[in-house]
């Protein structure tokens, strides 16, 4: 705030009631750095649920939560690519996964 009033900057300048500032991301292991400041460690995905084909969307979740849950942590995996890592809490967890097959096209090779 500046005088009560919203702070806003450059090409924003007055111009708009709320602007937000997203600092520059440094990523570790394909995820953002400030993941870690949350207490959260890297976990690799389990292998028996990496997509034979297609993409996996694989989901976290506290290991007593509700069917309704939200995750604590989810990565969407292309089959034959390298997967991210989950970024978990020190809590029991369970997986969910959602499969997404022929649904997005690339051209990484």
């Amino acid at each position: 705030m500046n005088q009560g009033k919203p702070l806003t900057t450059d090409l924003l300048s007055g111009a708009v009631d709320l602007q937000v500032v997203h600092p520059p991301v440094k990523l570790i292991n394909g995820r953002p750095e400030w993941l870690l400041k949350m207490n959260r460690h890297s976990v690799s995905v389990p292998q028996n649920l990496l997509p034979e084909s297609g993409i996996r969307l694989i989901q976290a979740f506290v290991a007593d939560s509700p069917e309704d849950a939200r995750p604590i942590d989810q990565v969407l995996i292309m089959s034959g690519k390298k997967p991210p890592v989950l970024m978990l809490p020190d809590l029991k967890v369970r997986y969910d996964t959602q499969d997404f097959p022929n649904q997005i096209k690339t051209s990484d090779k």
